[in-house]
């Protein structure tokens, strides 16, 4: 018996309960996102529309520890060239690792949507503010962009095309979530493959493609300008 005068035991099987908390991470939900995706070419430009939808209910998307962080990339190719974002957000600092120069796998500034708590403070509570940092170092929140359950996230993106796009040519426009138990700067920093279940830090859980192929109307910039800015001059 303790001091406290209370036996300690163990509990029988038949009482004990799994206390895991499965996630995205996990694999075991298929499906944690639905991911839509529109494009059309027009005046010039390819506009593309997506949407991320969080169907975790009672949680948002991504929960858990602060760590916790998932992202939308966008991209958009004539001929596998990839067209240069006119308009639209762009995916934050966080994305990336702490090394110096872009990496595979670094994505901060490229078409896309972040989606995190992200904090910020002192570490030990000494020196300049940082983010993000873990909460036992916070001092207040940077952002909060997280998907509430059952929440749609919206986006609008622009992509230019080049002059040289003719009649005939494809139109690739991709989109991609995905999800990371960690910071990347974290995960890189420490050589992170797989947790200690076996599970990869970063896992892709939802893509989508959409093709266009171009006609005369998508490449008319010069009459879409004109009507849009008013009458042309003869």
């Amino acid at each position: 018996a303790s001091s406290m005068g209370v036996q300690n035991y163990r509990l029988p099987g038949s009482q004990r309960h799994d206390h895991s908390f499965p996630g995205v991470y996990s694999g075991r939900l298929q499906n944690p996102v639905g991911l839509g995706l529109t494009a059309q070419v027009t005046a010039g430009r390819v506009e593309v529309d997506t949407s991320v939808l969080n169907r975790v209910l009672g949680h948002n998307f991504p929960t858990g520890v602060d760590v916790r962080n998932a992202f939308l990339l966008v991209q958009a190719s004539l001929q596998g060239q990839l067209l240069e974002q006119t308009t639209g957000d762009r995916l934050p600092f966080w994305v990336d690792d702490a090394v110096a120069g872009q990496q595979p796998g670094d994505y901060s500034g490229y078409a896309g949507r972040g989606y995190a708590k992200v904090l910020q403070g002192r570490i030990d509570g000494q020196g300049e503010l940082q983010k993000p940092v873990p909460f036992i170092d916070a001092e207040s929140v940077f952002s909060k962009t997280t998907i509430a359950p059952g929440a749609t996230d919206h986006a609008l993106f622009a992509f230019a095309l080049p002059s040289s796009a003719q009649v005939g040519q494809t139109i690739e426009v991709r989109a991609w979530v995905y999800y990371r138990r960690a910071w990347r700067s974290i995960a890189v920093t420490k050589n992170w493959v797989v947790n200690n279940d076996g599970e990869p830090w970063e896992r892709l859980v939802a893509q989508a493609t959409v093709n266009r192929v171009l006609d005369a109307t998508m490449l008319d910039k010069l009459m879409a300008d004109g009507f849009e800015g008013g009458a042309i001059g003869v």
